[in-house]
């Protein structure tokens, strides 16, 4: 193999190995909350489209989860999972 055809396929591999760290990730989150007893008060699901990773879309759900929060709510989880 040439030093030319080596480095034009090091470039082509380089390329689309930032190709595929730029991807967008639709994220669907669970957050639940639960009262003194461990007794679950409430769970949405929130949607979050295009986001770069897990923990940008976990930090939105839980901005809305303390927003949202119910009379009693003593603890919360919020469990993200990407979609394709």
């Amino acid at each position: 193999m040439s030093r030319a055809a080596f480095l034009g396929l090091g470039v082509c591999i380089g390329l689309l190995a930032s190709l595929a760290c730029d991807r967008k990730w639709d994220f669907e989150c669970t957050a639940v909350w639960v009262d003194r007893k461990g007794a679950e008060l409430s769970r949405e699901v929130y949607s979050y489209p295009q986001m770069a990773d897990e923990r940008g879309a976990t930090a939105r759900c839980e901005k809305e989860m303390l927003e949202a929060r119910p009379r009693g709510g003593k603890s919360a989880t919020c469990h993200c999972v990407g979609q394709d």
